[in-house]
């Protein structure tokens, strides 16, 4: 008999723990439960899960997995000798399935397994018309994943529930999950460096510098060229040093990157001359305005100096500001984030000395104040918040 979307959805939360991929289940939706089970128990992932486990660790397992809850001791102490006698694992998820749907439908197992089931539908039915979520959820670590958000939002309960809150999180996280565990990373030395990114990269470099100058110990330096193709390419830049005034070398070519990331001890750029801005040397910009296709750019900083940054009025912004200066200057951008406890400048419009032209948000600017700040200047742009 052909199986139902509902059936295969059972046995991917039983032998997986986790909703079912789409492509899983438009192919298993139809063929047969004997089909279905050789699938799974030959499966890398299946071998990956049990094959080191105990009789009672599975079925322990396969308790966690169906009803959310560790075997009760009669139970795991059958099913235990059943299976080192040699019964199948399916044997046992089928009985459990024939029993905890027999049961009252007020019974906590009843509850938690239907429960269980409509969670793992709205999950992958909230993935079958987006291709790039269909590719995230794939891999070891999208599947662990799965596994996590199931267990934590479907929890052994008497409650029906109707209404799966974090299922979009959720989704993101596994996605997120996925699409990192997928991802080629690349990993930038102090000599120079050539790659070739495809798609779906990370390249981890580190700065060191001061005005575009990159010191001995950067790996990102101004001879290296990162020629990337395809989308999901990320470059993650760190300092480690509370006084780098961290900018994109002068003269490294890159290309080709979506999302760039700098995480510093110091500051991105420094600030230096802005009206209602003391107490700051320095003057340099964390300029990636000149990367073609970047779409977000994102600062944690935590120096002395405040962060300046300069995007295209494609890239949104996002600067959290940890330091004791706290100042945050930006010029261009599309939707600018700050979180800062000191004053803030969307555009570039005070006195200053940095070298770039004024340039407000394309886009809606946030900012939250985290301390006795304040936001010194907005430029025209759809300003949705300052809070704090």
């Amino acid at each position: 008999m052909a199986l139902t979307a509902t059936q295969v959805q059972q046995a991917y939360l039983a032998y997986f723990g986790r909703p079912a991929d789409v492509v899983g289940l438009q192919y298993w939706e139809g063929q047969t439960s004997a089909d279905m089970i050789a699938g799974f128990t030959s499966s890398a992932e299946f071998n990956n899960l049990y094959a080191n486990m105990s009789a009672v660790q599975q079925v322990n397992q396969i308790y966690l997995n169906v009803l959310g809850r560790a075997a009760d001791a009669g139970g795991l102490a059958y099913w235990a000798g059943q299976l080192m006698a040699g019964t199948s694992v399916s044997a046992l998820v089928t009985a459990i399935y024939q029993t905890v749907l027999a049961e009252p439908t007020t019974s906590v197992d009843y509850v938690t397994v239907q429960n269980r089931i409509a969670y793992a539908t709205a999950f992958t039915n909230s993935m079958v018309n987006n291709n790039a979520d269909i590719l995230g959820y794939a891999g070891t670590a999208a599947a662990n994943e799965g596994r996590a958000v199931v267990a934590s939002a479907v929890p052994s309960s008497t409650v029906l529930m109707t209404v799966f809150s974090t299922l979009t999180s959720d989704v993101a996280s596994v996605i997120g999950a996925g699409t990192a565990g997928q991802a080629t990373t690349y990993t930038l030395t102090t000599g120079v460096d050539t790659i070739a990114p495809t798609g779906n990269s990370i390249i981890n470099g580190t700065l060191d510098n001061y005005a575009g100058i990159a010191l001995s110990t950067a790996t990102l330096g101004g001879a290296d060229t990162i020629s990337a193709t395809g989308t999901g390419n990320t470059l993650k830049l760190t300092d480690g040093s509370s006084t780098g005034c961290d900018t994109i070398p002068t003269g490294a070519t890159i290309t080709g990157v979506q999302t760039i990331t700098l995480a510093t001890a110091g500051n991105a750029g420094s600030i230096t001359g802005i009206t209602g801005i003391t107490g700051i040397t320095g003057t340099s910009t964390f300029d990636v305005s000149g990367i073609a296709g970047v779409t977000s750019v994102s600062v944690t900083s935590a120096g002395t100096t405040g962060d300046s940054i300069k995007a295209a009025a494609t890239t949104n912004i996002t600067d959290t500001s940890n330091g004791t200066a706290n100042q945050v200057v930006t010029a261009g951008g599309n939707n600018v984030t700050v979180t800062t406890s000191g004053e803030v400048d969307v555009g570039y419009t005070s006195t200053h000395t940095l070298g770039a032209a004024s340039a407000a948000a394309a886009g809606a600017v946030n900012v939250t104040d985290t301390g006795a700040g304040t936001a010194g200047t907005l430029t025209p742009a759809t300003v949705n918040g300052v809070t704090g």
